[in-house]
C-alpha cells in the first residue's frame, strides 16, 4: 500500500450526522455540549434524542398503550430537552421516542442518518448507565459509538 492511498482513503471519511442520546440526568448537560463540538468540528447536523420509558400495559388481548401517560411522558422530556438545549446554547433536532432504547436508537439513527452514537455512561443505574444495558446499546449499534 501506497502513502497515495492512505491519503486518498483518509480524505474519504466524514461524519454528517451526531446522534446523542440524551437520558435527562445530569450528566446529560456533558454529554449534549460534547456532542455538539463533535458536531461542529466535523461540521455535522445534530440530534438530541430521549427515549422514553414505553407506555404500554400487557393483559387480557395484548398491549395498550395508555395515551395520557405517554403524552405526560413526552411533555416531560420535550420541555427538558428544550431546557438543557437553551442553557447549553445548543442547536440539534430533537427526538423523542419510546419503547426498547437499543431498537430505537437504531431506528433514529437509520432515520436521521447518523454516522456516529454518542452516550453519556453515568448514572449508574440508568438505561445507558451501568446496568447492563449500556454495553447492550454498543453491541447492538448498526453505527459506530462514542461513549463518554
Amino acid at each position: 500500500m501506497t502513502d497515495t492511498h492512505v491519503e486518498a482513503k483518509a480524505d474519504t471519511f466524514a461524519i454528517h450526522g451526531v446522534l446523542c442520546a440524551v437520558e435527562l440526568s445530569a450528566h446529560s448537560r456533558q454529554t449534549a455540549l460534547r456532542a455538539a463540538q463533535l458536531a461542529a468540528e466535523f461540521g455535522a447536523r445534530l440530534t438530541l434524542v430521549h427515549v422514553t420509558v414505553g407506555a404500554e400495559s400487557f393483559g387480557p388481548g395484548g398491549s395498550h398503550v395508555a395515551p395520557e401517560w405517554k403524552k405526560s411522558l413526552v411533555d416531560y422530556a420535550t420541555e427538558e430537552m428544550t431546557k438543557l438545549q437553551q442553557e447549553l446554547h445548543i442547536a440539534a433536532d430533537v427526538i423523542i421516542d419510546s419503547g426498547n432504547v437499543r431498537e430505537r436508537l437504531n431506528h433514529v439513527a437509520e432515520q436521521t442518518k447518523s454516522d456516529l452514537l454518542v452516550l453519556g455512561r453515568k448514572p449508574p443505574g440508568g438505561h445507558l448507565g451501568d446496568n447492563g444495558s449500556g454495553y447492550a446499546i454498543i453491541r447492538d449499534a448498526r453505527i459506530p459509538v462514542l461513549s463518554l
